[in-house]
């Protein structure tokens, strides 16, 4: 049987963890959603799906992660501050190595990205969300 394996998530975790660029530009990454009252700007990861992939003896997944970063639109320039965030993210992840224990990373990929204004009540509860998918093939 193969599943996403139990430490994933923390390698995913750990390549943020260790690149001070990014860490110092958002207050933190979470798993699904940020703590209620969380300062912006922070970062949200996900797992959106996962693909078993098997030949021969060989064993690999296929896993999409989505990274979305948020910002208050009101504060600032936070539009610039998004897109300097977003160079960061890509540029600690585009073709990285994400380490879990008993595989290989074979890629990391991104596959797609997206800019959008998310609507609030007023103009000041106004959130960029900027969104980055990425492919990541683990083999065993």
């Amino acid at each position: 049987m193969t599943f996403i394996p139990k430490n994933f998530l923390d390698g995913i975790y750990d390549k943020f963890n260790g690149n001070s660029a990014l860490k110092n530009a958002v207050t933190g990454l979470y798993l699904s959603e940020a703590p209620q009252g969380t300062a912006y700007p922070y970062i949200t990861y996900h797992l959106i799906d996962d693909i078993p992939d098997r030949w021969f003896s060989h064993t690999s997944e296929v896993i999409r992660v989505q990274f979305s970063i948020f910002h208050q639109a009101s504060t600032g320039t936070p539009l610039k501050t998004v897109m300097d965030i977003a160079n960061k993210l890509m540029a600690c992840y585009d073709d990285s190595v994400i380490t879990v224990d008993s595989y290989t990373c074979v890629y990391v990929t991104r596959v797609f990205s997206n800019l959008t204004k998310v609507p609030g009540v007023s103009e000041k509860d106004r959130v960029w969300q900027y969104v980055i998918d990425y492919m990541i093939r683990i083999s065993e």
